[in-house]
């Protein structure tokens, strides 16, 4: 589900949001979380994680603004998902260094990983 607009900061989510899906030539949001990413140095980055019918945003996790550019759908290879609670997920790209998220709030990865 789109988490986001139940978060206190969901007017400023949306209006952030709106202007880079305008850009990128989406129109509807299947999902959005905040999420705990695992940069290339291996520490733990907030942003919120949106999927779109044709790009994975990665969003800063308190500005909301985009981070780096859409990862389009069809780059999308596969997924690993985590067999404890932690709600860990890996995004295989074949462009790119694999996406790895830790979900937070009420999001699953089983979740993400259908609606992909």
């Amino acid at each position: 589900g789109n988490y986001m607009v139940k978060s206190p900061d969901r007017e400023r989510y949306g209006t952030q949001l709106a202007v880079v899906m305008e850009k990128a030539g989406d129109k509807k949001v299947f999902f959005s979380s905040l999420v705990n990413k695992l940069n290339t140095k291996g520490k733990d980055d907030s942003r919120v994680l949106v999927v779109t019918e044709k790009n994975i945003y990665k969003l800063d996790g308190k500005t909301f603004k985009i981070h780096k550019t859409p990862v389009p759908l069809a780059d999308v290879t596969g997924f690993g998902i985590s067999s404890g609670e932690d709600q860990a997920v890996v995004v295989h790209l074949s462009t790119d260094t694999d996406l790895i998220v830790t979900l937070r709030g009420e999001a699953t990865a089983v979740e993400l990983v259908s609606l992909v």
